[in-house]
């Protein structure tokens, strides 16, 4: 009898992931080239950006960006999401917790945080990225071949100002 629970519960949780994993594939798609999907800061500065400065964020945004269905499997068969995430002191908790026994509950609440850590991921991507763009244009201004942030080389006219 106890194992027939436990495998009822294991097919529960097996077709949980897949619907979770199949409606992460149809999200995914639409997501990554949203300016409304990231967040409120990078978004705005997205937004300010010409359309080639644009189209160079959302490719690096996209090439670093991670699958929430890939997560899901990880997550099903290993365990290994927070690793895909690039969390490994997380992940080295969560085996340690495993091998407590505590794993399980956590195991079983990550099926519902998945989203959330994901979007946590994108959230340091798009900021990464943004930083990536921004420290290359700030070398030099194309319009004047002067750096683009003079507040280095501008004297201060009272020197009692801090």
């Amino acid at each position: 009898m106890k194992a027939v629970v436990i495998v009822v519960i294991t097919a529960a949780l097996i077709a949980v992931a897949v619907v979770k994993s199949s409606k992460a594939k149809q999200s995914d798609r639409s997501e990554l080239n949203n300016v409304q999907a990231l967040p409120p800061s990078v978004a705005r500065a997205v937004s300010l950006m010409d359309p080639s400065s644009q189209a160079a964020f959302f490719a690096e945004y996209q090439q670093n960006s991670k699958s929430l269905a890939t997560a899901y499997i990880l997550w099903l068969l290993f365990g290994l999401h927070y690793l895909y995430f690039r969390k490994i002191g997380v992940q080295f908790l969560f085996w340690l917790s495993s091998l407590i026994g505590i794993g399980i509950i956590w195991w079983l609440i990550d099926l519902f945080r998945l989203p959330s850590i994901r979007r946590e991921y994108l959230n340091q991507v798009a900021r990464t990225a943004l930083q990536t763009l921004e420290v290359g244009a700030t070398f030099t201004n194309p319009t004047t071949n002067t750096p683009a942030n003079n507040n280095f080389s501008q004297e201060r006219s009272d020197p009692q100002q801090p």
